[in-house]
């Protein structure tokens, strides 16, 4: 919840004396380090559609918007469904509380306000905003962890799998063209062997971020499996799949190393046409698995195609 700006909370009253009495409130017992103010409703909903609001404190009553109906907006928003509200209301009837609570407001404060309920209740709504927002975050950080190969940083298999999947349905669908690459670390064997496994393994983030950084931000790039990387490329022919895989096997023999050795990659390639008929991910995939291996056969540190059988002889 916290930003360059603390907390910041929204008083909306067309009261300007309760305003800043609430305002003085909050900001001397530093339970925010900003308050924002709006004299109605249209004016408070352009502050928490434009401005970060951590908590918002509304009368019911207002001119031009009232209470409710800038609750109900506010809740119409999917990005503002769990921004804490709290309602004012004068009156201490059942029906009153009950309706500022199914218009969507969190809890309500019956006015006069007693500062020292304003406080407790709008700490504990902050409270909960915090949590929430913890869980969130969380929530997503687990979202990309599943998605994630732990070493490289790049999609795993099975996001690659997903993803792919989707990108092959939008090419044979609109008849666009394709390009997939399976791209194999030469005689990485023989590193780990040679240089132990930590050795190995800074080889493949180095290759990972390498070929990340190779290609573009539409492009899908994975780390299916030991030393085995997969490249996804929509809207790209053969030519530019080629052009592509040329390029990252020549970047990976210039700046990997192991010992003041070369690394180098064997790529194969494999790609849907625009005429091409509709196929699976994973036939895409043993297509160009075939030319690494005839890559691998042919001497390594080279790009083979079904299209190109020599390949594309290494420098």
């Amino acid at each position: 919840m916290s930003s360059e700006h603390g907390v910041t909370v929204l008083v909306a009253d067309d009261q300007a004396s309760r305003r800043a009495m609430v305002r003085a409130v909050l900001l001397d017992a530093k339970v925010c380090q900003r308050v924002l103010e709006a004299e109605d409703g249209v004016v408070a909903l352009k502050h928490v559609l434009t401005e970060r609001v951590d908590l918002v404190i509304t009368d019911l009553v207002m001119p031009r918007m009232d209470g409710r109906t800038f609750v109900r907006s506010v809740r119409a928003k999917s990005n503002l469904a769990d921004l804490p509200i709290i309602m004012l209301t004068k009156r201490e009837t059942l029906t009153d509380k009950v309706a500022a609570l199914e218009a969507g407001a969190n809890d309500y404060l019956v006015t006069p306000v007693e500062p020292l309920e304003l406080l407790a209740r709008t700490r504990i709504q902050l409270r909960i905003k915090s949590l929430q927002d913890q869980l969130r975050a969380h929530a997503t950080q687990m979202e990309q962890m599943a998605a994630q190969d732990t070493l490289t940083g790049l999609l795993n298999r099975q996001e690659f799998h997903r993803l792919g999947t989707l990108e092959l349905k939008k090419a044979n669908r609109y008849a666009s063209p394709l390009g997939l690459l399976v791209a194999d670390v030469d005689q990485f064997k023989s590193i780990n062997d040679e240089h132990g496994h930590l050795e190995g393994d800074r080889v493949l983030k180095e290759l990972g971020a390498q070929l990340r950084a190779g290609l573009r931000e539409t492009d899908l790039c994975a780390r299916y499996g030991g030393e085995e990387f997969v490249v996804l490329l929509p809207m790209t022919g053969l030519e530019g799949t080629l052009t592509t895989a040329e390029r990252l096997r020549q970047d990976a023999a210039a700046h990997l190393k192991v010992a003041d050795r070369a690394v180098t990659i064997s790529v194969g390639v494999a790609h849907v046409p625009t005429h091409g008929a509709a196929e699976t991910l994973e036939a895409l995939f043993e297509r160009a698995d075939r030319q690494l291996y005839e890559a691998k056969r042919q001497g390594r540190n080279r790009v083979c195609a079904p299209e190109s059988p020599g390949g594309s002889d290494a420098d």
